[in-house]
């Protein structure tokens, strides 16, 4: 029995080899918002938080599913609602990516085959949304910008209510603003959607 780790409360847990060195990682998401990476060096372990959230760490996986990045990504997901993507953990140039931001805080994902119509692996998560959101990600060349066929402008009088509609096609993501008058006070949920 080898205790390799003791300090913050810890939630979930995976291995993979997200670092070009050779050899495998060990990756645990913490109820204090972290994800720290651990890996064996000689007769020691190395210790170092990769990523720290807004909310607790509820997911956090290993796989291989973005085909612009050779070998496996980690991925972190939790009560952020924030779905990233983190590269090169344990080196100098780290890179978290935002994927997804769900409509309620997270709980788990898993990395795996699960759409046949796609190839390669998706991203499932699961959370308090009460959904499994697939995601899958394309290479840079198949991601076009998003097509938007409607009104892409909306206009509302004071004291009045409207709806938007319009039709979203491609792989990619889309951001949402609002802008605020004097006196008034306007909020948008959410700020950011992944067409796909």
């Amino acid at each position: 029995v080898e205790v390799i780790y003791s300090g913050d409360p810890l939630a979930r847990i995976t291995v993979g080899d997200v670092d070009p060195d050779p050899g495998m990682e060990v990756y645990i998401g913490t109820d204090t918002n972290k994800v720290i990476g651990l890996k064996r060096s000689g007769n020691t372990w190395i210790e170092r938080t990769i990523f720290t959230d807004t909310d607790r760490n509820r997911g956090v996986w290993v796989g291989d599913v973005d085909p612009n990045i050779p070998g496996q990504e980690l991925y972190a997901y939790g009560y952020s609602r924030r779905l990233v993507q983190i590269t090169d953990p344990f080196g100098t140039e780290t890179r978290i990516r935002d994927l997804f931001l769900d409509t309620a805080r997270g709980h788990d994902l898993r990395v795996g085959d699960m759409n046949p119509e796609s190839e390669g692996n998706e991203i499932g998560i699961v959370g308090y949304s009460n959904n499994l959101t697939v995601i899958s990600l394309r290479e840079a060349s198949e991601t076009p910008d998003p097509v938007i066929t409607g009104a892409t402008e909306l206009t509302v009088e004071s004291g009045g209510a409207s709806t938007l509609e319009m039709e979203v096609k491609g792989d990619s993501y889309m951001y949402l603003d609002v802008s605020d008058m004097d006196g008034a006070s306007v909020s948008l949920y959410p700020t950011k959607l992944y067409i796909g």
